[in-house]
């Protein structure tokens, strides 16, 4: 800082006698004269004029010779302490603004911003969400849906979740894609008790067709979140069905001394099983498996955790069937 501050005085030194040199070299015009005066004024204006030009070449020499080391040293110098400030102000500002914000729980999304996340999410569903065909003895048995949760680019395979009650008792599995193209799927493993399956599919040719989606945690998600469920609601007709809640509640208990399941109002229907739960991330938080059904109850879907799928998730594709 120090050397900065005499970098300026002499800057500004230079700059004062530049401006004095200036000064001498072009003097106030007096009144003209005539005679052997005017000729005297004009002898000494010569002198003067002679003097003023040696002094400025000197002082030119000297200006020339350190103003460009000067100026660009204490412009960057100012320019670098200006910036740093800048910097820190804003920054502050921002942090004092968001403090705010936490403090009194208010946060204001713009509409427009939350139609395009959720614009993002349905195209990503797209193309990770599939169609999933169970034959037994080559008759269809079971139609549900299943997301797409990991590319293996080794053996350049697609890997899919699908409920355990979609496969079961299949020995033949065909996947649909969103173009309708169908390709046969392999079974992996599958835990009745979660009632959760893992299949896998060649990659081969379809490899832009087919988006991986990713697999989330529940535990991070409150009551009131926006959900999504995707699935093929009804069968083929209604394929790829993107529907809108909010998760109603956690950790509910369809049946004394089983499962906990998120509960949420976005639609779901036969078909839907084995489908995503997004949140408005493109987060898979669940897996949906069922709805309540009767005259006087609406709006009541449930999903698997999905941290409970990807604690066995391994085992799973390792082959493990229980």
């Amino acid at each position: 800082m120090i050397a900065m501050k005499r970098k300026i005085v002499i800057f500004l030194v230079l700059f004062a006698v530049t401006l004095f040199a200036a000064g001498v070299a072009n003097p106030a015009k007096g009144s003209d004269v005539t005679g052997e005066a005017s000729t005297t004024t004009m002898q000494e204006s010569t002198v003067e004029t002679t003097k003023s030009q040696d002094y400025m070449e000197y002082v030119n020499s000297i200006y020339n010779e350190i103003y460009d080391d000067v100026y660009t040293e204490v412009h960057d110098d100012l320019y670098a302490m200006i910036e740093e400030e800048l910097y820190m102000d804003i920054e502050q500002d921002i942090e004092n603004r968001f403090s705010d914000l936490l403090a009194n729980d208010t946060f204001y999304v713009d509409a427009e911003e939350l139609q395009d996340k959720i614009y993002a999410v349905k195209d990503l569903a797209d193309q990770s969400v599939v169609g999933v065909v169970s034959y037994v003895l080559n008759q269809g048995s079971a139609l549900g849906s299943a997301i797409v949760y990991r590319y293996d680019e080794t053996e350049n395979r697609f890997w899919l979740l699908t409920n355990h009650h979609v496969i079961e008792d299949g020995d033949q599995f065909d996947v649909t894609l969103s173009d309708e193209t169908v390709v046969e799927a392999e079974l992996h493993g599958y835990n009745a008790t979660i009632d959760i399956a893992v299949l896998s599919f060649p990659a081969d040719g379809i490899e832009d067709l087919v988006n991986v989606s990713a697999l989330g945690n529940s535990s991070s998600s409150s009551k009131g979140d926006l959900v999504f469920a995707v699935g093929n609601s009804e069968g083929y007709n209604f394929f790829n069905s993107f529907t809108m809640g909010i998760l109603s509640g956690k950790n509910r208990e369809i049946e004394e001394g089983g499962n906990r399941y998120l509960q949420h109002d976005a639609a779901i229907n036969s078909g839907n099983s084995g489908g995503p739960l997004y949140n408005i991330d493109g987060t898979v938080i669940g897996i949906n498996v069922s709805k309540f059904v009767g005259s006087e109850i609406e709006g009541m879907g449930f999903a698997i955790p999905i941290e409970r799928v990807t604690a066995i998730l391994d085992d799973l594709e390792n082959g493990l069937r229980t």
